[in-house]
């Protein structure tokens, strides 16, 4: 059930847990999976192995946080930890198909020193935090592999309270790395924590987490914000009536100024009956709390670090900077020189409108093509003699891509990228394409995106839908500088359907036709 409902904000949902955080409750760790899914299946267990306390878990959870995925995500976790009553050794790892992590963490009186790293693929599966987040919403959907190490220090300034205080690096190809910073306070009322999130020396976002539990209440508030005007804003509040039933009441806000059909508010209650011996409930607990970790809570020191992590791969891991293809204002937006005597060329100089208007038909009449994927380019007007050495059968390779793809970023006003190569054989094709936003796509570097063995000849983008705010019919200064620092030709497909090429040597712009939109 999604219903429209009045902004709230950061400051409202830490107002209400200061208000409420003199009510006795158990220790925070109940909100480790907190914004797990309520279908999510999670099967706990404790043992206890030598000095060890060992705990284990497995998470069957929804990974359906965008159309361009719909799996599941199996995620085994364990953490195991021994004490002396004054030293503490905690150690904890999580696995999935997609992601490993580990983690230490060491207690010598009231200081804590923690340590963590990482893999994994695009964003984070394993950590729960920002479950149900769409990451693409953050960015354009590139798939790509990244690594994480981070180190914390905590300081127990209470018999159940810490502060604790990190730094996390996210590494990846093709990506200027990633820096979050956080400082974190929780004790066994509540817990609140901000982070900060750089990529290279520039600000990308920040993160505001912060929860409490009121008797058999869980209440909790999360934001993320990306400096290009992306965010999601969320509470939940979870009451368990027993061990059997849950009811959990969701209200969201996401908003991308840039692509409107990720701007969206909803209002979802949710409620879970548990069959048999198992909590189905993702942090479903036991009716009488277990007494509360002493000196810091260590188990939750130790899992801060992937947290962090998890939220700066979500706010940056699609984009390399800002981004190398876009659409421009209209008022903004210039050709590259072009030789007078080019028949694409529309000179609009001292001329009435009912002249450009008749000169528009002649020439739409004039590149007129077949719109199915078999139509051949017009050879008189594809540019080759600027540059007689191109292959035609690059342009074929380019305008195959734009025929599938071009229907599904015009429906989706959503731009998509990415580049024709050239195989050791002499044959041409493309990668698979990648997905942006309503105005740009981050391409990458070439030479690390095209397969090992082959030669990046040109990029590829198409411009999405209609939208009077850009110059969506041809190339911006942006898609023809990053040509050009590269080396290649470009290709553009328009929400009309035209298919536009730039000859990269000659600096000249050619109309190839048409295809599919």
């Amino acid at each position: 059930m999604n219903l429209s409902y009045a902004r709230y904000t950061g400051s409202t949902a830490l107002t209400i847990m200061l208000l409420v955080s003199s009510q006795p409750l158990k220790a925070v760790e109940d909100f480790d999976d907190f914004w797990v899914a309520p279908t999510a299946i999670n099967v706990n267990n404790s043992s206890k192995s030598g000095p060890f306390e060992v705990k284990t878990s497995w998470v069957n959870k929804l990974a359906d946080r965008s159309s361009q995925l719909l799996h599941r995500d199996s995620v085994i976790s364990t953490f195991a930890s021994t004490s002396n009553g004054f030293n503490t050794f905690a150690f904890a790892s999580s696995y999935s198909e997609q992601e490993s992590s580990a983690a230490i963490g060491i207690r010598v009186g009231s200081l804590s020193f923690y340590a963590n790293s990482g893999s994994g693929e695009s964003y984070s599966h394993n950590n729960t935090n920002y479950s149900g987040i769409d990451p693409y919403a953050y960015h354009g959907g590139n798939i790509v592999d990244y690594q994480y190490t981070g180190a914390s220090m905590g300081f127990a300034t209470g018999k159940y309270s810490q502060l604790q205080a990190g730094r996390t690096t996210v590494t990846a190809d093709r990506l200027e790395d990633r820096h979050s910073s956080f400082i974190d306070f929780s004790n066994n009322r509540m817990f609140a924590r901000y982070t900060y999130v750089e990529r290279g020396s520039d600000y990308v976002g920040y993160g505001l987490d912060a929860g409490i539990k009121i008797g058999r209440v869980d209440l909790a508030y999360q934001e993320l914000t990306s400096r290009y005007d992306v965010s999601t804003r969320r509470i939940r509040f979870n009451w368990k009536q027993g061990q059997q039933n849950s009811f959990w009441f969701d209200l969201s806000a996401h908003r991308n100024a840039a692509f409107e059909a990720y701007s969206d508010s909803s209002i979802m209650i949710s409620w879970q009956h548990s069959l048999g011996g198992n909590n189905l409930a993702s942090y479903a607990t036991d009716d009488e709390p277990d007494e509360p970790q002493q000196r810091g809570t260590m188990d939750r020191g130790v899992l801060i670090g992937g947290a962090v992590a998890a939220g700066a791969v979500v706010l940056s891991s699609g984009s390399g900077g800002q981004d190398s293809a876009d659409r421009a204002p209209p008022d903004t937006t210039q050709s590259a020189p072009q030789p007078a005597d080019d028949p694409t060329i529309l000179d609009i100089s001292d001329t009435s409108i009912d002249e450009m208007m008749s000169a528009i038909f002649d020439l739409a009449n004039q590149n007129f093509t077949d719109n199915s994927q078999t139509t051949e380019p017009d050879q008189n007007s594809i540019g080759t003699e600027g540059n007689p050495q191109l292959d035609p059968a690059q342009h074929d390779s380019a305008r195959s891509r734009f025929n599938s793809i071009n229907p599904i970023s015009v429906a989706e006003n959503r731009e998509y990228g990415g580049y024709v190569y050239q195989t050791a054989d002499g044959s041409f094709a493309t990668t698979n394409p990648i997905g942006g936003d309503a105005q740009s796509v981050s391409l990458g570097d070439p030479n690390f995106s095209v397969p090992n063995g082959t030669t990046a000849r040109a990029s590829y983008h198409t411009h999405g839908a209609y939208d009077p705010q850009f110059a969506s019919e041809e190339f911006s200064n942006t898609d023809l500088e990053g040509d050009r620092v590269h080396n290649i030709d470009g290709y553009l497909a328009t929400p009309m359907g035209t298919f536009l090429y730039h000859d990269v040597t000659t600096g000249q712009i050619s109309n190839l036709g048409t295809v599919n939109n």
